[in-house]
């Protein structure tokens, strides 16, 4: 999984340089004695909108696929412990039963949310 955190660093990073410049003219306070030298220096960091768009986008698709990528590696992960976790509760015995959304295992109800890697007892 640290290659797709990575990955979402990487997406994350790069949103960031994209939405630098624009940040830097929210930045400015308009009451300040160099506001409008502040506000020249930022508006000449800002690229065309056209451009800005399309950078943006970019941004955007490279993060929603780092976040896909990084949530199906997550479940899969859970699935493998909470497999190793039913393994382990059938070699001691254990009374178990399947639920749609987790697992009996003796007096003990296991639900899970695979796609968030959350388990609650």
């Amino acid at each position: 999984m640290s290659t797709d955190t990575g990955t979402l660093k990487d997406a994350l990073a790069q949103f960031g340089k994209v939405v630098q410049p624009l940040m830097a003219v929210t930045k400015v306070k308009a009451n300040a004695p160099d506001a409008l030298e502040s506000l020249e220096a930022a508006l000449k960091r800002l690229s065309s909108g056209e451009a800005f768009g399309q950078a943006l986008e970019e941004a955007r698709g490279s993060l929603e696929r780092a976040v896909e990528e990084t949530r199906r590696e997550r479940v899969q992960a859970f699935r493998r412990i909470e497999a190793d976790f039913v393994r382990a509760a059938q070699q001691e015995q254990k009374p178990l039963r399947e639920q749609n959304d987790g697992w009996r295992i003796s007096m003990v109800e296991f639900q899970f949310k695979r796609e968030h890697a959350q388990a609650r007892v």
